[in-house]
């Protein structure tokens, strides 16, 4: 666990707040992520892309756990190539020797 300060240097590693208000919203993700490092380091990734009242929210919001799939709350579906559904250039396991 980190103390206050030294968890708001880890998160805002990657951008400070910009504002009073997204200062409070990374002051309140250090404390909701309970200090722990790895879980900071994930979170600065992502705040370097948005801002961390947003964050913070998604922290927050129901659905997938954006510390496990920190990419997007809502996944888009793949799309598979031609190749792929065809069946064209897939291999066969080898038999066991």
């Amino acid at each position: 666990m980190r103390s206050g300060a030294d968890g708001l240097r880890l998160l805002a590693s990657h951008r400070p707040p910009r504002d009073g208000l997204d200062r409070a919203a990374a002051d309140a993700l250090v404390r909701d992520a309970d200090g722990h490092p790895q879980s900071l380091d994930l979170l600065a990734e992502l705040a370097a892309h948005s801002d961390f009242r947003r964050l913070r929210n998604r922290f927050h919001a129901p659905g997938a756990d954006i510390l496990v799939h920190p990419r997007s709350p809502s996944p888009r579906p793949r799309r598979c190539s031609r190749r792929a559904a065809s069946g064209h250039g897939a291999t066969r396991p080898s038999p066991d020797r």
